[in-house]
């Protein structure tokens, strides 16, 4: 047979599969009629040899071995079997469906729950680590790090790095480099603080992203420092301030106050260079970077070597591995060393793939771990769940034993069942799946409307895509295999006989057995559930009953950029000082304090401080201790109360001797053996000197549950670091949120160039402080109930199910004397056997996990022995009111009518 002869047979035979999955109703009709056709001659035959017509006919249906069995050949030789049998037990399985809604709605709902927060769980995780960058060939792309022995990889430097890596090119086909920098835009209702990211002219054919309008950056706008102002918008920017007009191209934008033509909009996937999470608003050429920050020429001549505030991609050339890559940059690092033994001597450069990057390594690693940490936790809660619907559906298997047997002794084959039933709970499960999806959509919506305001908001991207779908294909499957195997597998067994001679009511023992085992483990997961729910519950608790060390009562707070601003570094303290002023004339405004900070915000910094007479940490040549600049009134707005000599006051201004406050955590630290009053402190690069003449009371520092840290307060007039971030806080007898909107109006009316970074009250302040704490313990002591309440209901099914089991037992024993109490108390020490060995092996399961959760506790210790004594007292106090609920129910039977159903 020629290839064309075979192509042929294969298309007749294709189109005849096709024809009987399509016209299936007449298919089968000349099925019939073909079939009825052979019994009749068969038949005829068989009279003719002398048969009676009775026997004729069925000798003729022997001779066939069955029809609906050769109806069923017949469908497998067309090759429509497979195919056909799925859709019968499709339909069979939407039957039983209906026949109890009851038991579909539970089931449905509660793998709804465990697949829905699976989803959600693992669509933030992909948006924010695991989904690819829309990026050409990322395999080939590699992030280029400053590594030094004990630390975690940071930055490159800004220019000679860049040139140096790019002399590379036997491994290197493109080298490019961004940095993210903060700016400001004008718009209707004022300035307002952007995400700029100064980027080099080949990042975006080197990544291969194409614009999508307009054009990127040419070779010559990214040589010149601060000559070529362009710029290209981000998409966002452009559909919510140009409402996504493409004659946007060559307008001007004011970046900074400074005029920026447009060039381009990048792409819509498109998401920040620096972090995933993030969006950009515009891109300028890195030669820009400079004259956005404000640095003069001899700034940026001095930050050419020994700063890392820039980031190096580098796509390797074809055939080149990243271990010869990292040889070739290996000798690079030995050559610097050599030539600039000063800032080279500890650093080397590691080569690390882009994939494996989403914001910066340290942090991705906590990322992911404590994203791991919620996936094993929605994930065992999932479990539970299969596990329950187990034990329901071997239940249910009891009552259709007599079914199964008889299909069974008909004929039909065991796998054929096995796959009935089992399309039976992938039904059950794909159900559950549809309306998981739904409920994880709107449990991350909720999340994301109750996220308190950020300066810079999150832009995760958790659309379902390939990755998210696929993985709630997988969960979904998994869940239906699991819950359904066992109970297909139990309820198929071959030997009949038993069943048959029984009728309907089955041996219950060995589903007794198995589902006590299910129970057991049950409670052993949501023993490890409840622990891990309960340690960070109490930790979120202690968390936000802390006493932060300042007074948290009604207050205003706004948070302005004078750098951002455009205000000249000279007229910082005079806009201080003014707008202070009109904040304290505003109606119900009673007290008004300035700083560069406030405690638990992400503007506090780290001030390199040296201590005569105290060593520096080993290797550093200062100390790093967080500061603020305050004036003489931040104390008292705050409610932060002296312990000993003064505060900063008024005349503590420019020109007088250098004054500054520390927190009595510093003056533990730093002077244990006497008083810290009258000690020096100085500025490690200027030399300035500082004595302190006064000690405060603690207080939180960055985070809610941290211990006691170092704090200095210095006056801002003397101390002008930072002092461009303008922090003003506000208390009078007007409501927080009314003060906050009287000084919004109060900024916009001054000048529309001020730059609000946040403008929030106190308690919007906390919120977003306690907002990770208060979420993992909603999250966690969600999944610890609900374990709780599975198990329970598990237990209480078992219990029951044992309950009709042993009817007669109990009519016996209770006819030949035992009490209905006494009866009731086996019961319930059955059932609580099972909880007790259950129990013990979860809790010596999340005693070996315990310090898995370590990194993850500020407050408490992951093995707190109160939490470790409630949890099981609580779990087995829920297990012995599920058992007593049947188990009493038991002990009001009438032994007669026990007995007669005997």
């Amino acid at each position: 047979m020629s290839w064309f002869q075979h192509l042929c047979c294969r298309m007749r035979g294709f189109g005849l599969r096709l024809r009987f999955l399509l016209r299936r109703e007449r298919a089968e009709r000349e099925m019939d009629e073909e079939l009825r056709f052979h019994l009749d001659r068969e038949t005829e035959a068989n009279l003719r040899a002398g048969m009676p017509p009775a026997r004729a006919r069925r000798q003729a249906l022997l001779t066939f071995g069955g029809v609906e069995r050769f109806k069923e050949q017949t469908r497998e030789a067309r090759g429509v079997g497979p195919v056909e049998g799925l859709l019968q037990d499709v339909r069979y399985a939407a039957r039983q469906s209906l026949r109890s809604p009851l038991f579909t709605g539970v089931a449905v709902l509660t793998l709804a729950l465990g697949i829905g927060a699976n989803t959600a769980i693992f669509s933030l995780l992909n948006g924010l680590l695991l989904r690819d960058r829309p990026y050409q060939a990322p395999e080939a792309l590699v992030h280029v790090y400053t590594s030094v022995e004990g630390e975690s990889p940071y930055a490159t430097s800004f220019a000679r790095d860049l040139d140096d890596l790019r002399s590379l090119d036997d491994v290197f086909l493109e080298v490019g480099a961004f940095r993210g920098v903060a700016s400001r835009i004008q718009q209707s209702e004022g300035a307002r603080m952007v995400l700029v990211e100064a980027v080099s002219s080949n990042l975006f054919p080197l990544v291969g992203v194409a614009m999508a309008l307009g054009r990127g950056f040419s070779a010559e706008e990214d040589e010149a420092p601060g000559a070529f102002p362009v710029a290209v918008l981000g998409h966002a920017l452009w559909e919510r301030r140009y409402e996504g007009d493409p004659g946007v191209l060559g307008r001007t934008i004011r970046l900074g106050g400074e005029p920026y033509t447009i060039v381009g909009v990048a792409p819509d996937l498109l998401e920040s260079f620096t972090a995933q999470g993030f969006r950009t608003d515009l891109f300028i050429p890195l030669a820009m970077a400079g004259s956005l920050e404000g640095e003069t020429d001899r700034e940026r001549a001095a930050a050419e070597r020994g700063s890392q505030g820039t980031k190096i991609i580098a796509r390797l050339r074809t055939g080149v591995a990243l271990e010869q890559a990292q040889a070739r940059v290996d000798g690079l690092s030995l050559g610097l060393r050599s030539a600039h033994r000063e800032l080279y001597e500890k650093r080397s450069f590691l080569l690390l793939p882009s994939r494996d990057i989403a914001i910066q390594p340290d942090l991705d690693a906590y990322l992911l771990g404590a994203g791991a940490l919620l996936l094993a936790g929605v994930g065992l809660v999932l479990l539970l769940i299969c596990t329950n619907l187990t034990s329901f559906l071997l239940a249910r298997g009891v009552d259709r034993r007599r079914e199964i047997a008889l299909r069974l002794a008909l004929g039909a084959g065991r796998g054929r069942l096995i796959r009935q039933l089992l399309t039976e709970t992938l039904a059950l499960s794909a159900l559950g799946a549809a309306a998981g999806i739904l409920l994880g959509r709107w449990a991350l919506d909720l999340v994301s409307a109750a996220r308190p305001t950020m300066s810079l908001p999150l832009a995760i991207d958790t659309r379902m895509d390939g990755t998210v779908l696929l993985f709630t294909v997988a969960v979904t499957t998994a869940a239906g295999l699991v819950a359904g195997l066992v109970p297909a597998l139990q309820s198929t067994d071959p030997d009949v006989a038993p069943t048959l001679k029984a009728g309907s009511e089955a041996p219950g023992r060995p589903h007794l057995r198995l589902r006590n085992v299910l129970v057991g483990f049950q409670m052993a997961v949501s023993m490890v559930l409840l622990l891990a729910g309960g340690l960070v519950v109490k930790d979120a608790m202690k968390i936000q009953a802390v006493d932060p060390g300042f007074d948290t009562g009604e207050a205003a707070l706004l948070w302005l950029d004078l750098e951002l601003s455009g205000v000249p570094r000279g007229e910082w303290d005079a806009l201080a000082e003014a707008l202070a002023a009109e904040a304290r004339a505003l109606p119900g405004v009673e007290r008004v304090a300035v700083s560069n900070a406030v405690q638990l915000s992400e503007a506090i910094w780290e001030a390199e401080l040296t201590l005569p007479g105290v060593d520096p940490p080993p290797g550093q040549g200062f100390h790093r201790i967080h500061a603020l600049g305050v004036d003489g009134r931040y104390l008292d707005v705050m409610g932060i109360p002296l312990v000993v000599g003064r505060g900063i006051g008024d005349q503590d201004r420019e020109g007088a001797e250098g004054v500054v406050v520390v927190s009595e955590a510093a003056a533990r630290r730093f002077w244990p053996d006497g008083s810290p009053l009258g000690e020096e402190v100085r500025t490690a690069r200027e030399g300035e000197s500082f004595r302190v003449v006064g000690v405060a009371r603690d207080t939180k520092v960055l985070r809610p549950g941290e211990g006691p840290q170092p704090l200095f307060y210095l006056p801002r007039a003397q101390f002008q670091h930072r002092a461009g971030q303008l922090w003003l806080v506000v208390r009078g007898s007007a409501g927080a949120a009314e003060m906050v909107g009287a000084l919004r109006r109060m900024v916009r009316e001054r000048s529309s160039d001020l730059v609000v970074v946040e403008a929030k009250t106190m308690d919007e302040h906390l919120a977003l402080a306690l907002f990770l704490p208060r979420l993992t313990a909603l999250v966690l002591g969600a999944f610890g109930i609900l374990a709780v309440a599975l198990a329970a209901l598990g237990l209480y099914g078992v219990v029951s199910y044992s309950v009709s089991r042993r009817t007669p037992e109990v009519g016996i024993r209770l006819s030949l004397g035992a009490s209905r109490a006494q009866v009731v108390r086996m019961l319930v020490r059955d059932a609580l056997g099972v909880v007790t060995v259950g129990g013990a092996i979860g809790y010596a399961a999340a005693l070996a996990a315990a310090p898995l959760l370590a990194p993850f506790l500020v407050g408490v210790s992951p093995r707190d022995l109160m939490t470790l004594s409630v949890v099981p007292l609580l779990l087995l106090g829920v297990a012995g009111l599920a058992a007593l609920l049947p188990a009493r129910r038991a002990g009001r039977v009438d032994p007669v009518r026990a007995l007669r159903a005997e």
